[in-house]
């Protein structure tokens, strides 16, 4: 005969180890699990880190190539402020160099004008003189021819004398110096026609200093 296997009866404690053991195997699973989770999690956060960074550093690169820009911006904008100056520089000394070019012709036009009207001021004056010391010339000349002027004849003086203070009124004294063709008299003398002389005197003393023909 065969000899059946002896089924052993487990005890209660047996069971209760049993089911502590897999309690403790399901526990130490769910705690893999969560293990698992929380690395997941962990690369998960690592990812969106290194997500966050990548994106920072492409906001810090757009933020550079941005200043960049602007700094571009500005240099060309100065550059542009700069040229304008230049050109309105230029452009005011091209305006002062024409208006001085203006006011040099100008200038020149009116100095030509004076020249011309004192020259023709000189001509006309030297004409009157010429014409005026004609006359008197002639009118000399007949006075002299004329008897009544032999019998009247003034005196004639000469260089050293004293001039008598008839000889010395308004009449005799010639202010119109430059249209008798005679030179300017110095400080503190004057010109006066005798006849047909002209006597340069000291005022304060009638002394002739000085005896021209008027011929």
């Amino acid at each position: 005969m065969v000899a059946s296997p002896t089924v052993f009866a487990q005890s209660p404690q047996d069971m209760q180890r049993q089911q502590q053991e897999q309690q403790r195997q399901l526990q130490e699973q769910q705690r893999q699990q969560v293990e698992q989770q929380r690395q997941l999690q962990v690369q998960q956060q690592q990812q969106l880190q290194q997500q966050r960074m990548q994106v920072e550093q492409l906001r810090q690169q757009q933020d550079i190539q941005r200043r960049q820009f602007e700094q571009q911006r500005q240099q060309q904008d100065q550059q542009r402020i700069q040229q304008d100056l230049q050109r309105q520089r230029e452009d005011m000394r091209q305006r002062q160099e024409r208006a001085r070019q203006q006011q040099e012709m100008q200038r020149q036009q009116m100095e030509q004008q004076r020249q011309q009207l004192e020259q023709q001021q000189r001509q006309s004056y030297e004409q009157q003189r010429q014409f005026d010391l004609q006359q008197r010339q002639q009118q000399w000349q007949q006075s002299r021819n004329d008897p009544r002027w032999q019998a009247n004849r003034p005196p004639h003086f000469e260089r050293g004398q004293r001039l008598p203070a008839e000889y010395r009124g308004r009449q005799y004294i010639v202010d119109d110096w430059r249209g008798h063709g005679l030179k300017q008299p110095p400080r503190g003398h004057q010109w006066v026609q005798s006849g047909g002389e002209y006597l340069l005197i000291a005022v304060a003393t009638g002394v002739i200093v000085q005896v021209l023909m008027n011929q």
